[in-house]
């Protein structure tokens, strides 16, 4: 029996509890019920056709209902859809992992799977740890180094190297040590910075005085390369990663990327971190690895780092999950990745990075808009109260909230970031339908009510 909307609007208010979602608002608001994508559009129960420029929370690479992706998953589904991966195998994990080192600049690399980012953020950190109590047992290095402004998370591992108030300050004492060192972020600088290199320089700095001062309790430094995405896009200038990570490899402390939202040509290349010419010791990979289909993550561990496991049974690292490699999630991240090396699809995304680039720009003139940062083909646009003194507007107006809520009449949907509205779309999205997104938004900012 098929249920009236109105009964699936009642179930959902009555049973169902929304993550980064206040009860108030969604108890009082009409809520969109999503039930079918095609390409970049998802369409609700009563037919409306919305742009997803949210790519379902970042993960959405390559269109939804996509036929290469469906296939792939059919073909594993009639295999078999689960089986352990503590103590067996698949060929999906072993093909996937195959074409995932192939990607790097060396096969001196292992794969190791997990369901969610946040999941392999933690044995990320948890095997750096190990690594050095393996090495030495009387060994005192436990602090972790990440950046502020930087997220990695919400388990409470990936919580404690977070640097984001507003999602982790209730958690604080649950927490374990970490070093939080400066990020360049000029546009709001406390130290007033007029140019990007100022702003980079100083958190250069800031990040060698710690190392020269804690290196020998410090076991692994995580942060987001490139763009800090959900503290409002926050954009590194060029040569802040490949500075701070050479002073990494001077002291010799491992350096994880999580390139969970950055990776899979996100910011223009296929990782992030390609563009700064670095060699990370862990590579982070989530949201995108299965074209945003099914729950995958990673962490790709150099062999400097996975050798020192190798011996007696006590040399185990004692970390997995339920559904760790899952067949039919691993059967989507292949197809994604045949997808990609697609002539089409490096087109594609060359148009669309020139046509976002070119909107954003003219947005800068858009009512209330102070800043605009993007990398690639992802950004986000800061709304301000007063633009020639970058005054923000009061938080509990969730002026951000309304100008989506405002962009889902013009059928649109995204998610603001406070008060920067995100911009994150499949890699396959046109330019007019940028050009679309960015005159929606427009339209909602001359209207907005302050």
């Amino acid at each position: 029996m098929k249920i009236s909307r109105k009964l699936l609007v009642e179930f959902d208010k009555k049973y169902i509890w929304h993550p980064f979602t206040n009860y108030d608002e969604w108890k009082n608001e009409d809520i969109l019920i999503i039930d079918r994508g095609k390409g970049n559009y998802l369409f609700d129960l009563n037919g409306k056709k919305y742009l997803d420029a949210n790519g379902a929370l970042w993960c959405n690479l390559l269109g939804h209902n996509n036929p290469a992706l469906n296939n792939q998953v059919s073909r594993q589904l009639k295999k078999v859809a689960h089986s352990t991966f503590l103590g067996s195998t698949h060929t999906p994990a072993i093909e996937l992992s195959q074409k995932l080192i192939d990607l790097l600049p060396d096969n001196n690399y292992k794969v190791f799977y997990s369901n969610s980012g946040s999941e392999s953020v933690e044995v990320a950190i948890k095997i750096c740890y190990q690594y050095f109590q393996l090495k030495n047992r009387n060994s005192n290095q436990d602090i972790v180094v990440s950046l502020k402004n930087d997220y990695h998370g919400d388990t409470l591992g990936a919580v404690s190297v977070g640097g984001i108030d507003i999602f982790h300050k209730t958690f604080k004492k649950l927490l374990f040590k970490t070093i939080q060192t400066d990020s360049p972020y000029l546009y709001r600088c406390k130290l007033q910075c007029k140019t990007h290199e100022e702003c980079s320089e100083h958190c250069i700095r800031s990040f060698d005085n710690i190392l020269k001062k804690f290196h020998k309790r410090i076991c692994a430094i995580i942060v987001e390369p490139v763009v800090q995405c959900a503290a409002g896009f926050i954009t590194q200038p060029k040569g802040f990663l490949n500075s701070i990570w050479t002073i990494a490899r001077k002291h010799q402390i491992p350096f994880i990327v999580d390139e969970v939202a950055t990776g899979f040509y996100r910011t223009g290349t296929l990782f992030a971190f390609e563009q700064e010419q670095i060699k990370p010791d862990i590579i982070i990979l989530g949201k995108s690895i299965t074209g945003g289909y099914l729950p995958l993550s990673c962490a790709i561990i150099n062999k400097k780092l996975s050798s020192v496991f190798s011996g007696s049974f006590e040399r185990t690292f004692f970390h997995g999950h339920t559904y760790t490699a899952n067949p039919l999630a691993c059967s989507a991240a292949i197809a994604t990745l045949n997808e990609i090396n697609k002539k089409s699809v490096a087109e594609s995304l060359k148009a669309g990075i020139s046509a976002l680039r070119y909107q954003m720009e003219k947005a800068r003139n858009f009512n209330f808009v102070g800043d605009v940062r993007s990398r690639g083909l992802i950004g986000g646009i800061e709304i301000v109260k007063n633009k020639p003194t970058k005054e923000p507007f009061d938080p509990k107006l969730r002026l951000g909230r309304k100008v989506c809520l405002t962009l889902r009449n013009f059928g649109i949907i995204t998610r603001p970031l406070g008060d920067v509205i995100v911009f994150f779309p499949s890699i396959l999205i046109s330019p007019n339908e940028i050009s679309r997104f960015f005159r929606s938004l427009e339209t909602s900012l001359e209207n907005l009510k302050t």
